[in-house]
């Protein structure tokens, strides 16, 4: 073991020896390290050296072991410092016998306490630096001149109710921008989804592009090559790209706002497949949500996507929101019955949906309507259509979707 090692005479060329030691001879200093280490006791061994009797004062007198190895700040020799004899299964860790460096993962001697804040002021610098970079790249790919703007009479009834309900949420005090969808306290849509695919939708169609003053976060350098324009959909600030009529920015914003819905109701099919598209996504969500009440785990795919907008060809969502309840009703039961697990039963709740919803169509059934759910308040999406522009208010939810409105 190194650190029991005697110490040779060219040693104490590079020691500077404990004062209470300095008068003693290296056969002195390595016979006091025998006896030491030997388990003497410690009365004995201060009688004839001269030292305290102290376990920890004795194992800090002694000399350390010296190594090949070099410090890297001051180029002294490195050396294993004696411990105490109680501690001898404990690795050695080397130490600068002049600077007190140690070779360890984090040393907190002055040099590296010193090159420690130099490194972080120059990896500071250095993040500075490629930060203003990326910027000037962001601020170069999203100017105004970049993005040919859509003109507002190109519009479509899908645009605009898309435009109006991410303005509601997100539109600054300034009306200039539009803020992270992640601030956002009111959600867009019923689902995640929706709110992705009403994202995607009107990125893709450069009705809304990302401002240069986005956060640089919401930019990710992992594909250098697409960089800066794969971003964050929820991260990254948004500006209008639509060229107004009249050339007022303002009196557009306030168009989109509050679209008028007499005119957007020219395209009827078009408003019935958003209330179709907006009231599927109310039944998913609470799907989900009362199956996360009763702990089965669920996504819906596409079998279920297609089961409930079967449903809401004959059914309002109020009515689905009843058909939902009694079939996780049923499941439970059935589950507590036989023993099956939960996915299982998560998948039966969709095909008692389909089987209860077909009987009540065959059988003229009378389904009542229930409320919505308290954790499950109307999204921003559905007051923009059924408030604003269908001007069907409730009735969205209650009614089942349908041309004569």
């Amino acid at each position: 073991m190194k650190v029991l090692e005697h110490i040779e005479e060219q040693d104490l060329e590079h020691i500077d020896l404990h004062e209470n030691l300095a008068g003693l001879s290296v056969e002195q200093l390595n016979d006091l390290i025998d006896r030491y280490y030997s388990g003497e006791k410690l009365k004995s061994i201060a009688n004839d050296y001269k030292v305290p009797i102290s376990n920890a004062a004795i194992a800090d007198m002694l000399p350390p072991v010296l190594t090949d190895k070099i410090c890297p700040n001051c180029n002294s020799r490195m050396a294993f410092p004696r411990p105490r004899r109680t501690f001898l299964d404990k690795d050695p860790i080397a130490t600068c016998i002049h600077c007190s460096h140690v070779e360890a993962r984090y040393c907190w001697c002055k040099a590296c306490e010193e090159n420690s804040k130099l490194e972080k002021i120059r990896l500071e610098q250095e993040k500075a630096e490629k930060e203003k970079m990326k910027r000037v790249i962001i601020e170069e790919s999203y100017k105004l001149s970049v993005y040919a703007p859509v003109s507002e009479s190109d519009l479509t009834f899908k645009d605009i109710l898309f435009l109006s309900t991410l303005l509601r949420a997100g539109l600054d005090e300034k009306m200039e921008r539009i803020q992270p969808p992640v601030d956002y306290a009111s959600s867009l849509t019923p689902t995640t989804e929706l709110t992705v695919e009403l994202l995607q939708y009107l990125t893709n169609r450069k009705l809304v592009v990302p401002s240069p003053d986005s956060d640089l976060e919401a930019f990710p350098e992992k594909d250098e090559e697409y960089f800066p324009f794969k971003y964050y959909i929820y991260h990254v600030i948004y500006r209008l790209n639509i060229d107004p009529i009249d050339g007022d920015h303002k009196a557009l914003i306030q168009r989109l706002l509050y679209p008028n819905g007499n005119r957007l109701l020219e395209c009827r099919d078009i408003a019935l497949e958003m209330w179709k598209t907006v009231s599927l996504h109310e039944c998913l969500s609470y799907l989900v949500h009362s199956l996360n009440k009763v702990g089965y785990p669920f996504s819906p795919g596409e079998k279920t996507v297609a089961v409930f907008e079967e449903l809401l060809n004959h059914f309002s969502v109020a009515q689905i929101y009843g058909i939902i309840y009694k079939s996780i009703a049923n499941a439970t039961k059935y589950e507590k019955e036989t023993g099956i697990n939960k996915k299982h039963a998560a998948n039966l709740v969709v095909n008692n949906c389909e089987r209860y919803g077909e009987k009540a169509v065959a059988e003229n059934w009378r389904i009542t309507n229930y409320r919505r759910d308290f954790n499950l308040p109307e999204t921003i999406i559905s007051k923009v259509l059924f408030d604003r522009i269908l001007k069907i208010s409730s009735l969205g939810f209650s009614e089942v979707p349908t041309n004569n409105y």
